[in-house]
């Protein structure tokens, strides 16, 4: 019996002797780090807008007429003092020869008069003419310098007539709409061409609550079509709109080139900047979640989680409550570590 037991006792031995010597290596996981630090960021509201034109002229002929020539086409270019448009000149040209000829009528009348005056005056002088004959004369003089001076306002306006049935631009920008054709007839003051302006403006609905964080010259960064630029608030509505109930305010873009020319009614992002915070700032790409926002931090070459408060973002950077200065973030490898992970350390990438 005893010696039976002897092989069991020692194979139990050797097993024990085997396990003793059975260690498993913990294996370091490789991630990338960051020391983070306080920063001062920009506070933005972040809008979307529609881009508009500052300005939408409506061009109208003075006075009615033929319209002989159209000089333009819907899209076109226009620079300020292009001819758009002629009105047919030969009923403006009849009405000025006839004020001119009036002109010359009255300023011969009145020429006569004057020296009549000058006569029966000196005539009254000497005794030979009377005070009513003195009066009637005066008062025949004075009729043909009103009737004269009425003359030559309506040459100036029968000028400007003929002058006016030229529509020039006053703005550089694009046509939007043309309403008549070559040889129609239209009436003074309807719209014969529509146009835009070059100068842009993006519309923004603010609500209630981010209408007093915005003022006039509230500086901002316009995002569209994969393009940047800065801009400026330069009107904010009092009252809300009835459909949105939002508070519109315009924002123009500060450069003024061609480059930052955006399409009209296409959308934007607008960031306004409403001041600046001072705190930690990390990368949005850092922060998990389990419910709650976490990130890990490492200490002794281990990956500690650590519970964080989101206050704001700018960007692809958020600022965060729950982190000091000169702690250890993990911004690479994160989501292959758990709570107390040994780490290895890798060089940051350029």
């Amino acid at each position: 019996m005893f010696g039976s037991l002897i092989p069991f006792l020692s194979l139990v031995m050797l097993l024990s002797g085997c396990s003793e010597e059975i260690i498993i290596e913990e294996k370091a996981k490789p991630v990338r780090t960051m020391t983070v630090s306080e920063e001062t960021h920009p506070l933005n509201l972040e809008y979307f807008g529609i881009v508009d034109s500052a300005e939408i002229k409506r061009y109208s002929f003075k006075s009615p007429g033929r319209v002989e020539l159209i000089h333009v086409g819907k899209g076109d270019k226009i620079t300020k003092g292009q001819v758009l448009a002629e009105l047919e000149r030969t009923d403006l040209n009849f009405a000025l020869e006839a004020a001119e000829q009036t002109l010359v009528k009255a300023q011969t009348s009145y020429e006569d008069a004057l020296d009549m005056y000058s006569k029966v005056e000196i005539l009254y002088k000497e005794g030979f003419s009377s005070q009513r004959e003195l009066d009637l004369a005066r008062l025949d003089m004075d009729v043909k310098h009103a009737s004269l001076a009425q003359t030559r306002v309506d040459l100036k306006y029968k000028q400007n007539m003929l002058k006016e049935a030229s529509l020039r631009a006053d703005i550089d920008g694009y046509v939007l709409e043309i309403s008549v054709k070559e040889g129609e007839f239209t009436d003074a003051g309807y719209p014969v061409i529509v146009a835009r302006s070059n100068k842009q403006l993006i519309k923004v609905g603010l609500t209630q609550e981010d209408l007093g964080k915005v003022k006039v010259g509230t500086l901002a960064t316009i995002l569209t079509d994969g393009r940047e630029t800065k801009g400026e608030v330069v009107q904010i509505d009092q009252f809300p709109d009835r459909e949105s109930r939002t508070y519109n305010i315009e924002v123009i873009p500060i450069k003024k080139d061609a480059a930052y020319q955006f399409f009209l009614g296409s959308t934007c992002r607008v960031l306004l900047e409403i001041g600046e915070e001072k705190g930690v700032w990390i990368p949005l790409t850092t922060v998990l979640n389990d419910g709650q926002d976490y990130v890990y931090t490492v200490k002794e070459d281990r990956a500690l989680r650590q519970y964080i408060k989101v206050n704001t973002s700018r960007g692809t950077l958020i600022l965060v409550e729950g982190l000091s200065p000169n702690q250890e973030l993990v911004t690479e490898g994160l989501n292959k570590l758990t709570d107390g992970s040994l780490i290895k350390r890798e060089e940051n990438s350029e």
